[in-house]
């Protein structure tokens, strides 16, 4: 039987994470905020390491918690930032149309991407700051479209100042990234590892032995004891609030799913958790 849509919540059928990356200055910031608060300022203040917001959307039908990561554009933040990569589901690269440098650096952070990122992660090229003159235009709407069909990604200019394009952006990538997951909901049930269950014990003829921990865990796609160690930890940490032990007693019953990417309310792990 097909797995339903991850969800962690009641409120929301989908939680997707998505990325805004791209140099210093080329907008990243009053992109989030002009989608997320519907305003714009012209001050400029450097994101210090990583920024979020959250806004929740009706997508075909569908609610849709966007969880968007603001990541500095400087250097000397970039292994800051790099951490969060593993966990998004959609990224925006995002350039400044006045400034040819920042576009040409999309290279490089497509190359950070592909390093560091999901091989399945969305990925779509913003030219930011449409709305500035003719004259000062440095990056013609032709050269961003043919960099994107190169990447095999979808393309838009933007202004954050104008509102131009800045909710279709959004709206573009998470529904894209929201048919990837229906796609995968509709195969068939991926293999997991299965730690803590409690009627492990039991299957090998073995008492179930007591513990003063009343979840179990199911870790789905992981890739090393450590990272299940840290999961089940982290799980419970966050959601039943008492220590996750390598036995379990029968009490309680609580199935705590972890999914790829990562959710609210855990750090970005390669794997991390959401509660079904």
């Amino acid at each position: 039987m097909a797995a339903p849509p991850a969800r962690a919540r009641a409120d929301y059928d989908y939680l997707i994470k998505l990325l805004l990356i791209g140099d210093s200055g080329v907008g990243k910031s009053c992109l989030l905020l002009r989608f997320s608060d519907g305003s714009f300022t012209t001050s400029f203040i450097t994101t210090i390491g990583i920024d979020f917001k959250i806004r929740t959307i009706e997508l075909d039908g569908k609610r849709i918690k966007l969880q968007i990561w603001d990541t500095a554009g400087q250097e000397r933040f970039r292994t800051i930032t790099t951490a969060y990569y593993r966990g998004a589901m959609g990224i925006l690269l995002v350039y400044d149309v006045t400034d040819e440098s920042s576009f040409n650096n999309i290279r490089n952070w497509i190359r950070n991407i592909e390093q560091h990122a999901s091989d399945n992660v969305n990925k779509i090229l913003v030219g930011n700051k449409a709305d500035m003159d003719e004259s000062k235009r440095a990056v013609p709407t032709s050269k961003g479209q043919a960099l994107a069909d190169e990447y095999g990604i979808k393309f838009f200019e933007t202004s954050a100042k104008t509102n131009l394009n800045v909710e279709q952006v959004f709206f573009s990538i998470a529904r894209d990234i929201k048919q990837r997951l229906a796609e995968t909901d509709s195969k068939a049930e991926p293999q997991t590892i299965k730690i803590n269950k409690p009627d492990q014990a039991a299957g090998d003829g073995k008492a179930p032995e007591k513990s003063a921990c009343c979840a179990s865990a199911i870790i789905e796609q992981s890739t090393s004891n450590e990272e299940e160690a840290n999961l089940a930890a982290m799980i419970s940490k966050n959601h039943s609030g008492k220590a996750i032990e390598q036995k379990t007693g029968q009490r309680g019953q609580v199935e705590l799913v972890c999914h790829r990417p990562s959710c609210f309310t855990c750090p970005p792990l390669p794997i991390t958790c959401k509660l079904q």
